[in-house]
């Protein structure tokens, strides 16, 4: 197996994905679900057990914010947001001695809506 650490020192990613319609507002346990599992699939894909995780928000909008570590010590972090009937990821693939550089703050705070 290939570690995600040999072939780059950092990756920032912002990606998105359509929800189904829903009517209303979501129920905050259909949200709750969403976020959940966004976590699981994003931290089982990399091989990386959760470091830590808290919600956050952005105009509004609930999210979540997770960091987890692969067993070569690779860090992840991700903000899932679930705006409208969009599930919004922005991540950032990184080394322990870059996770914390004021870059990777940056990026995520970067993410407004208008």
């Amino acid at each position: 197996m290939v570690s995600l650490q040999n072939l780059i020192q950092k990756a920032f990613v912002f990606a998105f994905s359509d929800l189904p319609h829903y009517s209303g507002e979501r129920p905050e346990e259909v949200v709750r679900k969403i976020l959940d599992g966004g976590r699981d699939l994003f931290l089982k894909q990399v091989n990386a057990r959760l470091i830590s995780e808290s919600d956050v928000s952005v105009a509004g909008f609930v999210g979540r914010a997770v960091t987890g570590t692969d067993p070569d010590g690779f860090i992840y972090k991700y903000r899932f947001y679930i705006i409208r009937d969009n599930f919004v990821m922005l991540s950032v693939a990184t080394d322990k001695n870059y996770a914390s550089r004021p870059e990777v703050d940056y990026f995520f705070n970067s993410f407004a809506l208008k």
